[in-house]
């Protein structure tokens, strides 16, 4: 079997100087995601009552022979 070098990894100041222009982003990515998910939050709780209405009518309008 052939041996080879070991593989030398290195790190150099514009990756570090990348990777926490990268972080940076990532974080303020994360700080408005979760400043919008209130806002998504509270419209998926009103889209899932509505649905929960509209089930409760179909209930209501099956028991007195609507059918629809």
């Amino acid at each position: 079997m052939l041996r080879r070098p070991p593989t030398r990894i290195t790190l150099k100041t514009d990756d570090v100087s990348e990777y926490t222009t990268l972080k940076a982003s990532q974080s303020q990515e994360s700080q408005q995601s979760q400043s919008n998910a209130g806002a998504s939050l509270d419209q998926e709780r009103g889209e899932r009552e509505r649905r929960e209405e509209e089930r409760r009518d179909r209930i209501r309008g099956e028991g007195s022979g609507g059918g629809n």
